[in-house]
């Protein structure tokens, strides 16, 4: 440095040192050269304990990395402004706006501002807050005052969760948990997450004001003012149901489709074997004498390869890789055969009204494979209701125009259907069991296989139709089955079978 320089900078510290507001000179690396006395009157220590220290020291450590960068910004720009929090005396930080200026080998820092220790800045950050919840609509924004008690309340919130402001403001923000999440303190651990860890996020079921519930991807953010005081929270929710649904029925469908095929595949191999042992029995036993006892074992062989080969065919069922005999079938004709086959094992207490219109749209299907169907469907309803019940049995003619919102297993896409319904007062199916029910080898029976259900979602699905299922704990169950109609010219056009007209039949 020569002489020049050196009376320049003596006189830039008089200039720092008649400056009203803290001022430092540091290195490009930093470290504090010098301080003017409205700086050590801030920061309360003597020139000599600054001196050689880095302002980094004396930072946040959330912000140093902001500091840092303006330091590095000023060996290309003379000027920049930085804000950040700085330590003072008593541990406390406070806010400063500083301009650094690049000067040869050193940087001049002067405060311009100091941020008033009141809550202005913080009415500001929710003042913009509020202009955000007011333009975003599918999320649902809230505030929260430190208690966890609602503050703020959008749009968006006042559409997802239905509470309007007057409603909700005030109250406590675990009104929208669940009943279980509250016993178990969900609120108060999201809450405590916060704070420690400056954020919590988490998908979980919430209630809206009507009782119903839906899923929700839930994010919750402390709120600190520039003292680092916890001034309160902003939680933002999105309403993720439909899309979890989709997930999951996608799933479920890769699910099924993997156990179809295998389903699919053992029960075809196994059938094959069974017909190789259904016929050699079937030879051995004709060259027997009738009173032979071998005879006798040999027709035991033949009859429990027969049940096994039932069992494969409704694997293959399943498997939608049934043998169909397919033809244009009259849907009432079908099912009026399933009652008849099924009535004998109806007890006399339990009352069938069978509703069964003549005059339906034929559909392409095996007429046995319906039968077979409709027998499994009608057989669980009688074991439903215990011996005592009504069973209601019926067929008809839908429309998509009139009912296309229907929900169930599969895709309603076709124009018209059919239906086969069965309904019965029977004890009916919580949520956990409903969901299941269809699934292969899953049974509520003591000694049932679990394949009943899973072979008619099996044939409907080969058919591209549809099940809808209606049912409730303590009100009965409600099974439909929707199968697209025929279109016109497929397999001909041979007249349709006769169906069974209306009658109601009590046992």
């Amino acid at each position: 440095m020569d002489v020049h320089e050196d009376v320049s900078y003596e006189v830039a510290l008089r200039l720092v040192d008649l400056s009203p507001g803290p001022c430092c000179v540091f290195g490009y690396e930093g470290l504090i050269e010098y301080a003017n006395p409205e700086a050590l009157k801030v920061l309360s220590c003597a020139n000599e304990q600054l001196t050689g220290r880095s302002v980094l020291d004396l930072i946040h450590p959330a912000d140093r990395m902001l500091f840092d960068e303006a330091l590095k910004d000023c060996s290309t720009v003379p000027k920049c402004d930085v804000e950040v929090r700085l330590q003072v005396s008593g541990g406390e930080y406070r806010q400063l706006q500083w301009t650094l200026v690049a000067a040869g080998t050193r940087i001049f820092g002067s405060a311009r501002q100091w941020v008033p220790s009141d809550h202005d800045d913080f009415r500001q950050h929710r003042e913009c807050l509020r202009l955000l919840e007011d333009g975003v609509k599918d999320y649902a924004i809230m505030q929260l005052d430190p208690q966890g008690k609602v503050t703020s309340w959008s749009q968006g919130a006042e559409r997802i969760l239905q509470y309007r402001s007057i409603e909700i403001l005030g109250r406590d923000s675990s009104v929208l948990f669940t009943p279980e999440d509250r016993a178990g303190g969900a609120p108060g651990l999201e809450l405590t997450l916060a704070i420690r860890e400056g954020r919590a996020e988490d998908e979980r079921w919430h209630v809206r004001k009507d009782g119903s519930r839906f899923l929700a991807n839930g994010v919750m953010t402390a709120l600190r003012g520039p003292d680092g005081e916890l001034r309160g929270f902003v939680k933002v929710m999105r309403d993720i149901t439909e899309r979890r649904c989709q997930e999951d029925a996608l799933h479920e469908a890769q699910i099924l489709k993997s156990v179809g095929v295998l389903a699919g595949g053992i029960a075809h191999d196994f059938n094959n074997l069974l017909t190789g042992i259904i016929g050699n029995a079937s030879l051995a036993a004709q060259d027997l004498p009738l009173g032979d006892p071998n005879r006798r074992l040999m027709e035991d062989v033949i009859t429990a390869g027969q049940r096994a080969a039932d069992l494969t065919q409704q694997l293959l069922a399943y498997a939608g890789k049934g043998r169909f005999s397919v033809s244009k079938v009259n849907l009432s004709a079908a099912v009026a055969e399933a009652v008849r086959a099924t009535r004998a094992s109806i007890p006399e207490t339990v009352k069938l009204e069978v509703d069964l219109p003549e005059q339906l749209p034929e559909i392409k299907t095996d007429a046995r494979q319906v039968q077979q169907i409709a027998c499994n469907l009608l057989i669980n309803a009688v074991e439903a209701v215990e011996g005592h019940g009504v069973i209601r049995v019926s067929t008809g003619r839908l429309k998509m125009g009139v009912e296309h919102s229907c929900e169930g297993k599969g895709h309603l896409d076709a124009d018209e259907y059919v239906y086969y319904q069965v309904e019965d007062t029977g004890a009916g199916m919580d949520e956990q069991v409903k969901a299941r029910i269809f699934d292969p080898f899953y049974t509520t029976k003591f000694l049932g296989r679990g394949l009943g259900l899973a072979a008619v979602s099996g044939f409907v699905r080969s058919h591209n139709g549809a099940i809808q299922l209606m049912t409730a704990p303590g009100q009965g169950s409600t099974f439909r089955i929707l199968l697209p109609v025929a279109k016109r010219g497929e397999l001909g056009d041979r007249p349709a079978e006769s169906g069974l007209r209306e009658q109601r039949v009590s046992r």
